[in-house]
């Protein structure tokens, strides 16, 4: 068999690389840069077996023992019958991961940022720090309402009888309720331009400033 199929985290490759560069020789300003990747380890707590297809150990149940004991019974002795999964449309498994998790999710970071000192023990700097998410955890609805589109040309996944009632469109499969799995589909970027001002005065003291402008967007916060 493939060692990937079976590992999804064999593979996974987390270069990390810097620089810094005083470009006018005077040791006043300074010039960094880095670049990085990293994975973040699916946990056996993030795969629990019971929260894995095909959901069987929710629908088990245990029948009284009916035979006789010649002294004691064990606690443990009755007949467990594999219960049966309803395919009625009520199976709706809460919290429940994908069958086949094949992603880890990793994050990039990177920075470029400059400084300056502007006078004696005073510093200044400026940069852009960014970062992108890939392949994290959302959850999603594998077993979506089928749409209706109306005259409009406007897809409808519900049927309103009142103000306060709607009735669900038949699922694709409509055997089942909603399959919300947790899969590794989602991701993120973020991007920031942070600044600072340093001041260190005699007696240790230190002032500092700074201020920072971000916008962080995603699709599964």
């Amino acid at each position: 068999t493939d060692s990937t199929q079976d590992n999804p985290s064999l593979m996974n490759f987390d270069p990390r690389v810097g620089m810094a560069w005083d470009p006018f020789k005077d040791h006043k300003t300074s010039i960094r840069a880095s670049f990085g990747m990293f994975h973040n380890v699916i946990y056996s707590r993030d795969l629990n077996n019971w929260l894995q297809p095909p959901f069987l150990t929710g629908t088990q149940a245990a029948a009284p023992f009916l035979g006789t004991c010649a002294t004691s019974c064990s606690p443990f002795t009755v007949a467990v019958t594999p219960g049966v999964i309803p395919t009625n449309g009520s199976l709706n498994p809460p919290n429940s991961n994908y069958y086949y998790v094949n992603k880890t999710p990793y994050q990039m970071q990177w920075n470029l940022n400059i400084q300056r000192e502007i006078a004696p023990n005073t510093i200044a700097s400026i940069g852009y720090v960014g970062s992108h998410n890939v392949h994290m955890f959302m959850q999603l609805d594998f077993n979506v309402p089928t749409p209706v589109l109306d005259a409009n040309g406007l897809q409808h996944f519900s049927t309103i009888s009142s103000p306060t009632a709607f009735a669900t469109n038949p699922r694709l499969n409509p055997q089942y309720g909603a399959l919300i799995f947790a899969n590794t589909i989602a991701g993120s970027h973020y991007h920031s331009l942070q600044t600072s001002l340093n001041r260190r005065f005699s007696n240790n003291w230190q002032m500092q400033a700074s201020y920072v402008w971000s916008k962080s967007i995603d699709d599964s916060s």
